[in-house]
């Protein structure tokens, strides 16, 4: 057995949840495009001679097409340095049940916004511009890109600041299927994906990349500009106590000039925010443009107090031209046992259900000691008020990590409880050891600024959850209790 496991939970009309999700989502329904989908460029004569810079948020393979093709789908696009844009692009498809042999004819409202905050998220904000086309997929093809150029060119200046490029379908047949639609990755990052009935919100938010971009001609100036992308702890979120971590920042050279000599910070923080530990590392050697480093913090972080704890790696790059992208955290929890385990701050912040039996979510756990001993879970749901009727019955599992790239397996135990709603649940668990053994840690890199470590089921079906800034709450209401033979 590994020394990380899932604590899974299935469960059926309840709520399990944090982080800012509305209770009112226009639906999205998402279908697998065939592979290999050939993306090509339909209206491609207008694209000659233009600068090929491209601001994007897709991998370029396309996993997903998404209905209904009425809503607006934005992408927030970020520009390194002061721009003009130049065209939209944005690729589509026609419906599976479309025939390629005919034509499809439907009409497109774009949009661009300025990027504002409201209440903490970014999110599309005043509308530069809204306008309307009629875009045709010739007969044998399937997919393509189209390209809609801004005239005149100089239209839209940003000064090295995020905006937003989006658009909707309105179709114009009675065939259902007489459409384009959208395509999306099948993973991104939920602050730059929006989606909305109407071009001026409200604007909800979706872990997945549309395939909307824009083509840009930059002002010839220096861009300085460091970015961290994570935050590492060699012992991971759950430490024993005493700990004894390496700490580590990734940092990246966004800008257009090498760098050198500037100095990367660490410093780690109590749940109150007092600095208990701090560190400084100067690079010194250049790093090139794009160039991406790991920086170690030496001595280690050897922790003697329980609790919550802030790390947080910061890049001090002087006239550094985009501060917002300077800093990381990730949080720590240092416990001896027993101890109760949990990625929460034990306040509810907001919910997400599934309607339909089967579905659930599950946190992974990697206690910090072994041999360990699982005696309890707790589980938090939200009140009778959402959803109605909901329901009260739910099935609670254990799982090993011995799934597919360490995705929930072998069920080590379950059992069906009666939940109450509002408030968190007890369920003891019949001494569940977990023996010493070795454990590889993943080598993947989670998306700057956010924590995965929630899973959702459907069916047949794990992926990660929704991930939520790390500056929120999140991780699932899940807590585990512990303790030793």
């Amino acid at each position: 057995m590994k020394q990380s496991l899932s604590l899974f939970i299935v469960i059926s009309n309840l709520l399990f949840a944090t982080g800012r999700i509305s209770f009112n989502l226009p639906p999205i329904e998402r279908m697998v495009v065939p592979k290999n989908l050939n993306l090509m460029v339909f209206n491609h004569q207008s694209a000659t001679g233009w600068p090929v810079d491209t601001l994007k948020n897709d991998d370029g393979d396309p996993e997903y097409y998404l209905s209904p093709p009425s809503l607006f789908f934005a992408s927030r696009l970020s520009p390194t340095a002061p721009c003009t844009l130049l065209a939209l692009m944005f690729a589509k498809q026609r419906g599976l049940s479309r025939d390629t042999a005919f034509p499809v004819v439907a009409g497109c409202s774009l949009v661009i916004c300025k990027d504002t905050i409201v209440s903490g998220q970014r999110t599309p904000g005043r509308r530069l511009i809204i306008g309307y086309v009629r875009d045709s997929l010739p007969r044998g093809w399937y997919a393509a890109w189209f390209i809609y150029q801004i005239f005149p060119y100089d239209t839209f200046r940003f000064s090295a600041e995020d905006f937003w490029v989006g658009y909707r379908y309105v179709r114009l047949s009675t065939n259902l299927s007489d459409t384009l639609y959208p395509l999306a990755d099948d993973w991104g990052d939920q602050s730059r994906n929006a989606y909305g009935s109407t071009s001026n919100g409200p604007w909800y938010f979706y872990p997945m990349n549309w395939y909307n971009r824009a083509i840009v001609k930059y002002e010839a100036v220096e861009v300085h500009d460091i970015s961290v992308l994570s935050v590492g702890n060699s012992q991971g979120f759950f430490l024993p106590n005493p700990g004894n971590a390496t700490l580590s920042g990734l940092i990246k050279n966004t800008g257009n000039v090498p760098e050198n000599n500037f100095p990367v910070v660490c410093t780690v923080y109590t749940e109150t925010g007092n600095p208990v530990a701090s560190w400084s590392f100067q690079v010194t050697t250049q790093l090139g443009v794009n160039e991406e480093r790991t920086i170690t913090f030496t001595p280690n972080w050897q922790p003697t107090t329980n609790g919550f704890y802030h790390i947080a790696v910061r890049a001090k790059l002087p006239n550094d031209a985009r501060p917002s992208n300077d800093r990381q955290i990730r949080e720590a929890q240092v416990s001896t046992y027993p101890a109760e385990l949990r990625y929460d701050d034990g306040q509810r912040d907001n919910a997400w259900a599934w309607y339909r039996r089967g579905n659930g979510w599950a946190n992974k756990f990697t206690p910090p000691y072994y041999p360990t001993y699982i005696t309890g879970v707790r589980y938090c749901t939200w009140s009778d008020s959402w959803p109605v009727p909901g329901g009260t019955r739910m099935l609670a599992q254990i799982l090993d990590d011995d799934g597919p790239q360490g995705l929930p397996g072998t069920i080590l135990w379950q059992e069906t409880v009666q939940a109450v709603r509002g408030t968190f649940n007890n369920v003891s668990v019949p001494n569940i050891r977990l023996p010493p053994a070795h454990f590889m840690s993943p080598t993947s890199r989670p998306i700057p600024g956010f924590i995965l470590r929630g899973w959702q089921l459907t069916k047949t079906h794990l992926m990660p959850s929704q991930p939520m800034p790390s500056s929120m709450v999140f991780g699932l209401m899940i807590q585990l209790m512990v303790g030793t033979g």
